[in-house]
């Protein structure tokens, strides 16, 4: 060794059985001596001491002083920028969803679920695109002179409604005892928005619609609890009426007689000017008349133009099954020729009922003025008007107008009930007063202006002539408010309309027409 130099003490090898040890003994491993030249050693150990928790880890060298601290600080801001990258992200997918696709229209249950199985009437709207909904629109702001408003809108005027492109679905309804109409609209943030604005309407949330009245919708959930939900049948056409058969009654018997099921149901179409409804429908029965030849619509020149409902047959005989005497059933049976049958109101102001018979060429015995079996046979006329006939016999008078012979016989003084009867020309006619049959004999004789050409309905005639060559066809007029208020019309007096029942290859089919 040279001279100068201390010895150096043997080093110590530290190996994991010390470690052990140590931890055994909780006793730190010696320090190794260092040189006496050397700089007097820190405070702090170079060595870690093993934590008793860990006890076969391997000691952990000790980190530079700060290098911890940046590494904490670097994992921090990767962790921010991958979640601030994912939010974008989400931000972005969600914003061009948003843009891209309108807002949807959440609906828990279908129109049916929420409304009661009792309704009267439903007018349901549903568009397949937004071609019919925009038709629809303009045929309404065309017919209406009123402005959109909400109390429109609650009425029957769907105008502010139509104008949200979100909206493709809603329904009108009425329910007994309450002469004012139901909205039902799927909710979503456009109607939110439309209701909000409004305060001169009472809204109930059912089952993901909008149920809106100007009053309260206590009536339609207390009917919606007792008699369950609709089913309800829709057409192919934007709009579809379902009219209960009671209430069918009321606009029509002839239309409630025709159901078989418990409801009319309707598709509701218009033409370019709004000006004429089209309707049609199914699951209907044949009513007795229909055709076994064409039907003269010409007898529809005997019809007078104050005429308020005008019914066109085909075969009176199978029309018409009230007769009791077998004269008067074999004389009924061999009137197999078309007929016209018509009731109004004349210049007197009462009731007028009318029969046009065009008479066959084939009966065994021709039509005598006079004849005690025809004579008998004219007063099956007041049963068909609803009309008692009277339990004694009638002694007719001779009387004429234009030259044209009748015969009359008065019933009923009180009420002015008459029968007056005459051939003109090949048809038989029939009337319940003299103003009546005056008025027809009128009309064959050019003297007056028609039914057929009257402003009132010539321009629903085009439609029904073609109808009526085939089947029957019912000519009449409503004054119905609830149809005048879901149908786009601003006229106060009755809707005119023609109905027809023709043979259909999936049942007898009800179609027909409305003036607005």
């Amino acid at each position: 060794m040279p001279e100068g130099q201390s010895q150096q003490p043997t080093p110590q090898i530290y190996t994991m059985r010390d470690d052990l040890t140590a931890t055994k003994s909780q006793v730190v491993p010696p320090t190794p001596k260092t040189s006496s030249t050397a700089p007097a050693p820190t405070a702090q150990s170079t060595k870690e001491p093993v934590s008793p928790a860990v006890p076969l880890r391997a000691p952990i060298p000790a980190q530079k002083k700060g290098g911890g601290k940046l590494i904490a600080f670097l994992v921090v801001i990767l962790l921010l920028v991958a979640v601030g990258g994912a939010g974008a992200w989400y931000f972005l997918t969600q914003n061009l969803t948003i843009t891209n696709q309108p807002t949807p229209t959440p609906v828990a249950n279908t129109l049916d679920q929420v409304i009661p199985a009792s309704r009267l009437l439903v007018a349901h709207y549903k568009f397949a695109n937004e071609t019919e909904r925009q038709q629809m629109l303009t045929v309404w702001k065309a017919r209406v002179i009123e402005p959109p408003s909400m109390r429109g809108l609650l009425a029957g005027n769907p105008t502010l409604l139509l104008e949200e492109t979100t909206v493709q679905e809603f329904a009108y309804v009425l329910l007994a005892n309450d002469p004012r109409l139901y909205l039902l609209v799927p909710a979503n943030e456009e109607v939110n928005q439309l209701v909000a604005q409004r305060s001169n309407v009472q809204v109930k949330d059912i089952g993901g619609w909008k149920i809106m009245h100007s009053f309260s919708t206590d009536l339609l959930e207390q009917q919606l609890a007792s008699s369950g939900p609709d089913i309800l049948t829709a057409s192919a056409q934007p709009l579809t009426l379902t009219i209960d058969q009671l209430y069918a009654g009321q606009l029509s018997e002839e239309a409630a007689q025709a159901v078989t099921s418990k409801d009319l149901i309707l598709g509701i179409s218009f033409d370019s000017t709004g000006a004429i409804a089209s309707f049609s429908g199914n699951a209907f029965q044949a009513p007795a008349g229909l055709p076994s030849q064409d039907v003269a619509s010409d007898l529809l020149a005997y019809i007078p133009p104050d005429a308020s409902k005008v019914v066109i047959g085909s075969n009176f005989s199978q029309y018409h099954d009230r007769a009791t005497n077998p004269a008067e059933q074999q004389l009924i049976s061999e009137l197999t020729g078309p007929f016209v049958y018509y009731e109004g109101v004349g210049a007197d102001s009462l009731a007028d009922y009318g029969l046009v018979i065009k008479v066959p060429p084939t009966l065994s015995t021709p039509l005598q003025m006079g004849d005690p079996v025809l004579e008998e046979a004219t007063t099956t006329l007041l049963t068909m008007s609803g009309l008692t006939a009277p339990a004694s016999a009638l002694t007719f008078s001779d009387g004429a107008y234009l030259e044209v012979p009748l015969r009359y016989v008065n019933i009923d003084r009180l009420s002015q009930v008459a029968i007056d009867y005459a051939l003109i020309d090949d048809a038989l006619v029939i009337t319940t007063s003299r103003e009546s049959i005056f008025s027809i004999i009128e009309a064959a004789r050019s003297q007056i202006e028609p039914f057929i050409t009257s402003p009132a309905w010539k321009n629903l005639i085009p439609g029904a002539s073609v109808a009526a060559q085939v089947s029957p066809t019912l000519f009449s007029t409503t004054n119905n408010p609830v149809l005048q208020s879901i149908l786009p019309t601003s006229t106060a007096s009755g809707l005119n309309f023609w109905a027809t029942i023709e043979p259909a290859t999936a049942g007898p089919a009800l179609r027909g027409q409305v003036t607005l």
